[in-house]
């Protein structure tokens, strides 16, 4: 009689969890093709720009032929925001730690940096060099996205007091952000022009430049995308940017220029007429002076809250035909072949309303976005049918109210909260958009309520 076996004497199982697992084994049924592995490198590359970092590093060790992808993706982009342990600045300061010791390769890959919103602390600092580092090891670098970084001010530029001075320049840099930034002056912006004369695309927005655009016209040959939004820009630049660059500028952006006046936008007019881009709101511009510019090249303009613009058409009564003072504003904007985009103000699509009223034909218009401002309150809701005849083929269309006496009264936002059908002519709020159902149900519509003062980027008094 034999007793069960002990613990010791128990067949021990084969089983082992730290084996290294067997690799899988495909029938020849189950193999991929070459044909369908390449359409799946091609859908890979249409899906790591959704992707978090975390599962592109996890794609990066499948297999040899998606890793040189992946590598390629990250580095050619690297992102110093929405990290779940670091800050950007951590971030960033580890970036230029490793930058000395990357392979060359890796060093070309790099093109494009976004810098956007990263702040110093009271002990954590950008080093201070963090351009000379950029300029060394990043050569193939295309875009340097700087918008909203406080900390870049001149002392990380490259020193060139000293003798002899070390001249610098990022050979195949083309597009540069450095909108709002506080430190960026005019002597800044000189030295930037000096070294960058590849430059195509520059970002002003919201700093203190005036004389120094005059040399960055001057110094960029290849410039032919501006935006000066929000900045204490004179006539003087305005002639400098028509004297250097006549028919290369190609898109120019004046919104909240308060300093230009109506003869600074004449000789820009005369010299840039073929401007595609033209952003001109909150500027002293007259429908004599919009006439100038070729609506025919226009595909984005922003003519919101031009006052003299509103007073001019005030004074001539709405036409769809052209006068003996030269093309009216409803020919200039709904016969412009290439336009898409569009900013106005109210008084404006009252204005185009109206002469849309006096032709028989239909609206010939190719505009499919449009922003409207200074919406009023107790808007009817029959206005955006009224749009949407205006503009057929219009997509996407946001209203921007203003400020409402309801809104200081109650303390806050009100909306109408009875049904829609109780309402003999219902109001645009929040609560109407969103149950509104429009004619047309076969094309879509995106339509947004916002607020002017969610529009407002700072606290300084020259956003408001």
């Amino acid at each position: 009689m034999t007793s069960n076996p002990t613990f010791f004497q128990q067949k021990v199982s084969p089983y082992n969890p730290f084996r290294a697992p067997a690799s899988p084994v495909l029938s020849e049924q189950n193999q991929l093709s070459q044909h369908h592995f390449d359409q799946l490198i091609r859908a890979i590359r249409h899906v790591l720009p959704f992707l978090p970092s975390w599962s592109l590093h996890e794609l990066q060790c499948t297999c040899s032929q998606v890793e040189p992808i992946v590598r390629d993706f990250l580095w050619r982009r690297p992102q110093f925001q929405s990290h779940p342990t670091f800050d950007s600045l951590t971030l960033l300061q580890r970036f230029l730690k490793a930058l000395p010791s990357l392979r060359q390769v890796t060093r070309q890959t790099i093109r494009d940096l976004q810098l956007t919103h990263i702040h110093e602390s009271l002990y954590e600092r950008v080093p201070k060099t963090f351009f000379t580092d950029l300029i060394a090891y990043t050569p193939a670098i295309l875009t340097i996205n700087l918008a909203h970084a406080s900390f870049f001010d001149f002392s990380h530029l490259p020193r060139t007091d000293i003798q002899p001075p070390v001249p610098w320049q990022f050979s195949r840099l083309t597009s540069l952000d450095v909108s709002h930034v506080a430190h960026m002056t005019d002597p800044l912006l000189l030295q930037l022009a000096t070294a960058l004369p590849q430059l195509c695309l520059i970002r002003l927005d919201g700093t203190q430049v005036d004389h120094g655009v005059g040399q960055l016209a001057y110094h960029c040959d290849h410039l032919h995308s501006l935006s000066l939004k929000n900045t204490p820009l004179t006539d003087e630049a305005l002639v400098a940017i028509a004297k250097f660059r006549k028919i290369h500028l190609t898109e120019l952006d004046l919104a909240g220029c308060g300093k230009i006046t109506e003869a600074g936008l004449t000789m820009l007019a005369r010299y840039c007429s073929h401007l595609s881009w033209f952003g001109v709101a909150s500027s002293p511009i007259s429908l004599a002076t919009l006439q100038r510019w070729d609506h025919r090249f226009w595909k984005y303009l922003d003519i919101a809250y031009c006052s003299q613009l509103h007073q001019d058409i005030r004074l001539s009564p709405p036409s769809p035909t052209s006068q003996a003072k030269g093309m009216t504003l409803y020919q200039l904007i709904m016969d412009a072949p290439q336009l898409q985009h569009l900013g106005l103000s109210i008084p404006v699509l009252h204005y185009l309303l109206a002469a849309f009223q006096r032709q028989s034909q239909p609206s010939k218009s190719r505009i499919s976005r449009l922003i409207l401002h200074e919406l009023p309150e107790h808007t009817p809701l029959a206005l955006v049918e009224d749009i949407l005849s205006l503009f057929p083929r219009l997509s996407y269309l946001k209203l921007v109210r203003g400020y409402y006496e309801s809104d200081f009264l109650h303390g806050t936002y009100t909306s109408s909260t009875r049904p829609i059908q109780d309402l003999a002519r219902p109001d645009i709020t929040d609560h109407t958009l969103q149950a509104y159902k429009p004619a047309r149900a076969n094309e879509p519509l995106t339509l947004l309520l916002e607020n002017q003062r969610e529009l407002v980027l700072g606290t300084s008094m020259q956003y408001w």
